[in-house]
């Protein structure tokens, strides 16, 4: 192959331009002529016809140092036919390999300029994309077949300043018998409790108390065994436990056999029944679930508290939207407002995505740092613009 660096600086020496401003133009041409020469041979041409096709590039030298000159004037003017034609010429026959080496060789040329800008986009681009991802994980994916359809609903009242209250028996009655929005509605509730009585140290535990059809909101099914049924919730029916997989893992060994066994959960009796899943955690962190009955927490009987309040869960209908949900909640709370105590006048229906009420205050903390990063990618953009138009004026010449 001709030595084209070599090629180039004899055809230009003598034609009156600087040294530097000569050194460029014989570099870009001695690659723009290699690049020439390469794609010829590639096509199966001969070295003389190759060679010949290379040259070509530059038919006039003196014309080329006249351009090289007239577009170094700080008048604009337009740029020859003849260029057109050449660079027309060269993206067919090289096509765009060559662009991307141009490219990287201009880079390579202002190593600073190259670093400063691939670390503001890295830093513009990666801080708010990992603020969303972790926004994301924590309030939009519930561990949950279409989570975005189960809905918290509870109560607030201004007057006593409290809202998202828990839900006494009698309401949650009401709205179960008359609600059209929700395929289903179920209370729930948690708290601590003593797990002994199976050979092993007695500890204490997360425990969830679940309407038999909160496991079917949720649309999970214990992995080993059966999850509740109307009748574990009965008043008087024998007590039974679900297990977490944690516990069952750790505490058990993974026992299959440990269905139908004893143990005692404050120090009350219970028949395991099932398993959960691993990763199962409802409301919070419970490893422990039993059934709950709302009747009989009304005959004191249930181990929550004495107040007869509850949570509740609903999975939105298809078809429903969460404005008609609340509409229709909306009129329950004035049709009870004539018949509650004075100090619940005031009493109103809410209903919040769960992933609101299962964050709390956490939610709008997230959503204003992730407000908060997006100006990261806002001011990463307006760097690189600006280095890129610095850059450009500084090539104004060329």
């Amino acid at each position: 192959m001709p030595d084209w660096k070599q090629y180039v600086a004899a055809n230009l020496r003598g034609k009156g331009l600087n040294g530097e401003r000569e050194q460029e133009v014989a570099e870009e041409l001695s690659q723009q002529m290699e690049d020439a020469y390469a794609a010829a041979r590639g096509r199966g041409l001969s070295e003389e016809e190759a060679e010949r096709i290379a040259k070509s590039e530059v038919e006039d030298w003196d014309q080329l140092v006249r351009d090289i000159r007239v577009a170094a004037h700080p008048v604009v003017r337009p740029l020859p036919e003849s260029w057109f034609r050449r660079q027309e010429k060269r993206i067919l026959s090289v096509g765009l390999l060559s662009g991307f080496r141009a490219a990287f060789r201009s880079l390579a040329r202002r190593p600073g300029f190259l670093a400063v800008t691939v670390l503001a986009l890295t830093l513009g681009v990666g801080i708010p994309t990992t603020m969303y991802s972790i926004v994301n994980g924590v309030l939009r994916d519930l561990p949950f077949e279409e989570g975005d359809r189960l809905f918290y609903i509870g109560l607030s009242n201004p007057v006593r300043g409290y809202n998202l209250r828990q839900t006494s028996a009698d309401v949650f009655r009401y709205w179960d018998q008359n609600q059209t929005s929700f395929e289903e509605l179920a209370a729930y509730g948690d708290s601590t409790a003593s797990l002994s009585g199976d050979g092993h140290h007695a500890e204490q535990v997360r425990i969830g108390y679940l309407d038999p059809q909160v496991l079917g909101i949720l649309r999970v099914e214990p992995m080993l065994g059966r999850g509740f049924a109307s009748e574990d919730a009965a008043v008087g029916a024998e007590p039974v436990v679900l297990l977490g997989h944690s516990v069952w893992e750790n505490r058990y060994a993974s026992d299959r056999g440990i269905l139908g066994q004893q143990v005692r959960v404050d120090a009350q009796p219970h028949t395991i029944i099932g398993v959960m899943s691993e990763g199962f955690r409802f409301p919070s962190k419970e490893v422990l679930w039993t059934p709950l009955s709302l009747k009989a927490r009304e005959q004191g009987k249930d181990p929550l508290s004495v107040d007869v309040r509850a949570n509740v869960l609903g999975r939105l209908k298809d078809g429903a939207t969460l404005t008609q949900a609340r509409a229709e909640f909306e009129t329950f709370s004035m049709q009870l407002e004539a018949q509650a105590p004075e100090e619940q006048k005031a009493e109103r229906a809410v209903i919040v995505p769960y992933t609101q009420k299962r964050m709390g205050d956490v939610a709008p903390i997230l959503y204003t740092m992730l407000a908060a990063v997006s100006f990261v990618l806002i001011a990463a953009c307006a760097n690189v613009a600006n280095l890129l138009l610095a850059r450009s004026l500084s090539r104004t010449r060329e």
